[in-house]
Parts: C-alpha cells; structure tokens; sequence
C-alpha cells in the first residue's frame, strides 16, 4: 500500500513482470489482449468489468475499455417513484439491503487499434484505491468462478439423475478433493440449473413430443404416433398439452413373455404440472416388477382412462388375461368400456390398508379383531360358502354389520377376495403388496414434483433402464449360477428349494386311499390345515386342493410331497410354466407386428436403436459452448413455431392439499416438539 501527495491510499499489484501489461504492448487479436489482462487480474487479486467499446462504420471496434469491477458507486435509491409515489410508501414493496463493493476505483486499462489491424495496450491506470484480493479470498472472485463446460456437462448429468444443483456441487467437491480446487460456487451451479430450465420453458411440451416423434422415426415399434385423425398426444382448444402414451419395443416384448396380468395405478407429484402418471406393470420371471407402458393424464375422469387403455390396447395389439386396479370409480368406469375380455380384479392390499381407518383407532388396535379379519380375508383354503359365512360373523361379533363401507366391500367381494380366483391365472399379483404401488415408490424416488415434462421423461427412461439392467443381471445369475441344494432329492434341481424343503421337512401324510388308477393323499402341512392331492401316477399328474398352481403357475409343497414319495427324478413338462423359467426370454413368440422374432434379434435391435437415439442426437453441434450443453439436455425445437404449448396444473385429488383424517392429525400432534422450560432439558 502506498499514500498519494494528496493522503490518497492505493494499492499497486505485484507480480512478475512476464504477466505484467506494459502501455505499448500490442495484441494480434482483440480477444487475446482481454484474455492476458484477465489472467493478470486473476494473479494478482480483483475482478476485471468490460467497459465501453468504440466501433467505426465497419464493425470494427476501435477502443476497448476494461475497468476494476469496483469502479464507480452505487447509485442512491430515489425518494420518489416514477408515479409520485413515495418510497417509504406501504404500498410500495421494500428491498432488503444490499451490499455494495464499489469505491470508485480508477484501474483501468484501453486498447487501441493500430493501421496494421493489431491492437496495442494505448494507456494503463495500475493503481487501486482498495486493498486486492488475499491468495484465501482468490477462490470466490468472479473470474475464477466461471463455470467451463465440464462444470456445465456435469450439473446437466446430474439433473437427468435427480440431483439437485446443491448436491451437485457438494458431489463435485467430493471428486476434486477440496471446495477450493471445484472453481464454483454453489449459486453459480445453481444458475445453470436455472438456466436449464429457462430453456425449456415455454417449449416443455413441444420438446417431450418431437422427442418421441423422433424416436417413433427411428424404430417403428416405438408406439407413439397419429393413428387416423387423433393423435397419441392430446391438446385441448388452447393448444395445450393434455396427455400422452407411450411404449417402446423392449417393454412390447416384456408384454408378450409376461403380459397375462396387468396392473395400473396413478401415482402423483411426478412433475411441476401435476400431471397424474400411471404405468403399467406386471411381473416377470423372477418375480420383479416389469413396467409395460405408461401415460400423462391431465384428468382423473373416465374419459382420460378409456383414452389411455385405448392406447395400451391398440399399442400392444391384445387385451391382457387380468387387469388389476384400485376401487377408484374412473378406473372401474374405463376398464369394461375398454376391454371386453380382461377380468378386472381390486388389489387387496389397497383394500386391507383402509381398514384401520375405517373400523376407528380402538378397534384397529384390537388384535383379535385382525386375527379374525385376516383370517377370513387371506385363507385361501376355505370355500366360498365358508368366507361368506365366516364374514357376516365376524361383522356380526364386532357390530359392524350396519357400516355402509363394510356392505359395499361383500358386494364386491368377487373382485378382491382370493378364495374367487383360487382356479385363475394370477401370477400371485392380486394379493401380494401391491405392484403399481411399488413402482410408484420406485418412479417417486427418480423424480421430484418440481421437474418438467423433459426431466421427467429423462427421469423415466434413467428409471426403466435402471430396472433392465436389474433383469438383465437376474437372467445372467440364472444361466451362471446353480441353486443351493438343501435334500438329496433330484427333483430339487428343477424347482424351487422352498417348497420342496417345506414339502419334505414341514408336512406329513395322513392318509392314502387308492381309487383305481386315481391315489388320493391326504397332506397336512405344519400350520394344521390338511388338504387332498389327488395323483395320477399313469399320467405323472397331481391336482391339489390348495390351488396354488392353477393360481400362480407354481407347485405347491403337498404335491412336492407325493412327488417325493413316488421317487419322481424331475418335474412333469405339464407342471413347467414357461413364464416362470429362466428360458424365458429366449423362446421365440408371436411378435407384435406377426413376425416371429428371436431374442437375440430383440436384443441387438434394442442395442441398435439405442445408439440411433444417442448418433442422431444433432443438438449439439460442432460448437462446444453453454447453449450447447443446454439444448443436449433438453433437446431442440425444429419447428419455426410452438404448436403444443404447456399444460396448466392440473387438479386432481392427489396434486394438492387433502383434508387429514384423525389418523394423519394425531400423528402431527405426536411428532409435534412441545414447549418446556430450561429445567425440562
């Protein structure tokens, strides 16, 4: 620091004279002479603010001012407002306090252009009236927090995972060992966040249709087209979006190896829309949740969902065996509109989990009560005589014979209770906790509600993919890996262990009876319940009274038992469903569009489309810029004009506030911190 003749104080930076500018040191270009001013700004410690420039009638700029970022100060505020209205004025709004750095610093530096075309250093001002930057307060100026384009690739990677701008940068500090060494701040990851979003704006719902327009381009199997004269996306009369289906080929193909039942639920707080999302799901070979379509509804009325099953309908050419829903009235309207010769069917874990709330806190608690009422709702064992005997006494004993919930739920008890489906094709998907349910847990957790329809669907596919590669790593460890053998049985190397160790160390032979070819074992099983395995040892057939494979597809552990005793080596080819085998994927099936097709075929086709997205993805350019990086997140708008424009939020019953019942506010009051004095702590 030094003092002027006239008790000015200015600082005078130091550094080596290499990087130092010089009035008369000239530049071949312009942007190399701001470019070396900013790196000695950056050395020695303050922030460079372009200044005016001076152009002649060509273009070319004949003067370039480059100043301190503190030059000038800060403007006062105005007493009076253009209208007249005084600041102080309760009806204008107050800005909170702002700091300012600016002193009135004169560093400044010009360059002019010479004959030649090169531009000199014409006059340079070096002193400072502020004291410079410390090398610990270096990390947080301006010009080195500007973020580069690894910045800006990383924080779009992280958007289409779900990672916030705060996250991310903590992420990037974690990679580059230190918050000094990332050359951001958490704002500035936060700005391109929001630039992201700018962005997409306005063009949401054009991007999210051009992009599978653009997708049903490359691979005609991905449904997502105009079919006649409606469309598979849908506005209303202001142009805006509505909903939208789509399927690719990977989830047709899952369709027709595990499609025999189906379940759909709408799930909320998806997108910033409030779109309601609902896909579709079933069950593959290993028991996992497998997603066949899914769709954007606006609306939760009968219409929206009749749309939507039209589409899956026509999408993957057949109606599924079962369809599996909620008891929500819009669903129960589409799904006979729609398909003639699917069985709906309720989820009963939907139904059981609303129990509690009906029946009151008291007896919800009573232990007795559930034992009973479990005992009649999950017994698949009793007829259907028996579970309506069994039901009207336990309403009975319990007094709630006159609730109109309860009534509503026996008349409607062919579509939840088991014991109607114990000869039906299931899968086990009708009383298992819910599948769609699951999956929407799943979606929720790759997806916020403040994400737009392009987030979303990024989110959605990063969640699919996520899935695949989850079956793909089950149908690996199938072809490499062997069961563990818990008897000496040889039939054990065809099925699963559990039922054959429950069959061989948890159940025992009451009685034989033979009847002609016909051999009837009785079998009672370590719960007590007895049941009768008729077996036909002509035909290698067994057909038990527990139902558990004409409703899962599946042996049950009694006729593993008579099995057993008549010294079987493997199972009988009629009892090996092939949608519970490992060979799956790899039989050949009726394709979609009447080819037969391989799995091989299917696979290198899913491979291939996948690098036609990623190759045909021209967004980017040539240039490596921001507004690159931008338009490779959201995509690019090819047409001139937006045609579809966003939705508005939607209300439905699940995107806003709900009224609590007296389950959820007691729950609050329990969470709920009280007041205590200092002596409680």
């Amino acid at each position: 620091m030094d003092i002027s003749p006239w008790k000015m104080k200015y600082w005078v930076p130091v550094c080596d004279n290499a990087i130092k500018p010089f009035v008369g040191q000239w530049f071949s270009r312009l942007d190399d002479g701001i470019e070396f001013y900013i790196r000695y700004a950056c050395t020695v410690g303050f922030n460079v603010h372009r200044g005016t420039d001076s152009k002649n009638s060509c273009g070319e700029v004949l003067r370039k001012y480059l100043l301190c970022s503190r030059g000038g100060f800060k403007q006062p505020a105005k007493e009076l407002c253009p209208g007249g209205d005084v600041v102080n004025s309760p009806s204008i709004s107050k800005k909170g306090r702002r700091v300012t750095n600016r002193v009135g610093c004169n560093a400044k530096i010009i360059f002019r252009l010479k004959g030649d075309g090169n531009y000199f250093l014409f006059y340079l001002e070096e002193r400072h009236t502020h004291c410079l930057y410390t090398e610990a307060s270096k990390p947080f100026m301006r010009v080195n927090r500007k973020l580069d384009l690894g910045h800006q690739i990383f924080v779009a990677n992280c958007a289409k995972a779900n990672i916030g701008p705060i996250k991310s940068w903590k992420l990037y500090r974690q990679i580059v060992g230190d918050y000094t060494d990332v050359g951001a701040t958490s704002v500035d990851f936060q700005n391109f966040k929001r630039d992201l979003m700018a962005y997409i704006s306005g063009g949401d719902a054009q991007l999210i249709v051009e992009k599978f327009l653009h997708k049903k381009e490359l691979c005609s199997s991905f449904f997502f087209d105009y079919v006649g004269p409606k469309r598979d996306y849908d506005v209303d009369e202001y142009d805006q979006f509505l909903r939208v289906f789509w399927v690719d080929p990977v989830a047709r193909r899952n369709f027709a190896c595990f499609g025999d039942v189906v379940s759909f639920d709408a799930t909320y707080r998806t997108n910033w829309y409030k779109l309601v999302f609902v896909p579709f799901t079933g069950i593959d070979n290993h028991k996992k949740s497998v997603t066949f379509a899914a769709g954007l509804i606006a609306k939760e009325d009968v219409g929206s969902y009749v749309w939507l099953l039209d589409n899956f309908k026509r999408a993957i050419g057949h109606e599924p065996t079962y369809i599996i829903t909620d008891q929500d009235p819009a669903m129960r309207g589409a799904v006979p509109t729609v398909f003639n010769s699917s069985h709906h069917r309720f989820c009963m874990w939907h139904i059981m989990t609303k129990f509690g709330d009906k029946v009151g806190p008291v007896l919800a608690k009573d232990q007795s009560f559930r034992r009973a009422l479990n005992d009649v709702v999950w017994d698949e064992s009793i007829t259907i005589e028996e579970f309506e005997s069994k039901w009207l006494g336990v309403m009975e004993v319990y007094d709630l014979s006159e609730y109109r919930w309860f009534r509503q739920m026996f008349d409607l008890r062919a579509f939840w209770i088991s014991t109607f489906f114990r000869d039906l094709p299931m899968g086990g998907l009708l009383r298992t906790p819910s599948r769609s349910e699951s999956q929407n847990t799943s979606f929720g957790g790759c997806t916020n509600c403040h994400a737009s329809l392009v987030e979303f669907v990024i989110h959605f596919e990063g969640a699919i993919d996520s899935q695949r590669h989850k079956q793909a790593k089950l149908n690996a460890a199938c072809e490499g890996h062997l069961p563990v053998v818990k008897t000496p049985l040889a039939i054990e190397q065809y099925a699963a262990a559990t039922e054959i160790v429950a069959g061989c160390f948890d159940c025992s032979v009451l009685s034989s009876i033979v009847d002609g070819v016909l051999k009837r074992v009785g079998v009672e099983d370590a719960y007590g319940n007895v049941y009768v395995v008729v077996y036909n040892p002509t035909e290698t057939t067994a057909d038990c009274f527990y139902r558990m494979f004409q409703h899962v597809g599946l042996l049950c552990r009694h006729i593993f038992l008579v099995f057993k005793d008549a010294r079987l080596d493997s199972i009988p080819p009629c009892y090996l469903v092939s949608r519970w085998t490992h060979e799956a994927y790899k039989r050949q099936i009726y394709d979609i569009e009447g080819v037969h097709d391989d799995v091989v075929v299917g696979v290198a086709n899913s491979r291939e489309l996948k690098l036609s997205f990623v190759n045909a993805d021209t967004s980017i350019g040539t240039s490596i810029c921001k507004s690159s990086v931008v338009r490779a997140f959201g995509g690019m708008i090819t047409s001139p004009d937006i045609l579809v424009h966003p939705p508005t939020v939607a209300k439905n019953k699940g995107s806003g506030k709900r009224y609590k019942s007296t389950k959820d506010l007691a729950a609050e009051r329990a969470a709920k911190s009280t007041r205590e004095c200092k002596s409680c702590y």
